[in-house]
């Protein structure tokens, strides 16, 4: 019984956010609650009044726990989805740009490559044989 204890504890605190929100409507229902039963007490002389202060105050904080829960989650959500769309949009002008700026080198390098070819003959007073050959000269334009 002692290891089972310690074991719930752990899988409690690794469960997610499902148990955090568990914990939160419940400590708001125990609130209000508490909260009941003494609003319950001082208003009303019948013993039964603390009961169903009680009662209706730990429904009434369990709901608005709850529904204070859901509106973070939807604002969190919210917020979430504004700064995807963000970066969504800002990837987009980044590959815009990117583009044009690959336009504008391609535009501003518009030139025309002219090759001349020159023969060299061979050197007849040389003592060593040379083949004739061509040596072309790459000029931009």
């Amino acid at each position: 019984m002692k290891a089972v204890v310690p074991t719930l504890l752990v899988v409690a605190l690794l469960s997610g956010c499902s148990t955090t929100d568990a914990l939160y409507t419940a400590g708001g229902a125990a609130a209000g609650g508490a909260a009941g039963a003494l609003i319950g007490t001082q208003v009303s002389d019948n013993p039964v009044a603390p009961v169903i202060g009680a009662a209706s105050g730990a429904a009434l904080g369990g709901i608005g726990t709850a529904l204070a829960i859901g509106t973070v989650k939807s604002a969190q959500k919210k917020q979430f989805q504004q700064g995807y769309d963000l970066g969504a949009s800002d990837t987009v002008k980044r590959q815009y740009w990117i583009l044009q700026n690959q336009q504008r080198e391609t535009a501003a390098t518009d030139y025309h490559l002219t090759t001349y070819r020159v023969s060299v003959p061979p050197d007849p007073a040389s003592p060593i044989r040379k083949v004739p050959y061509e040596i072309s000269i790459p000029i931009h334009e």
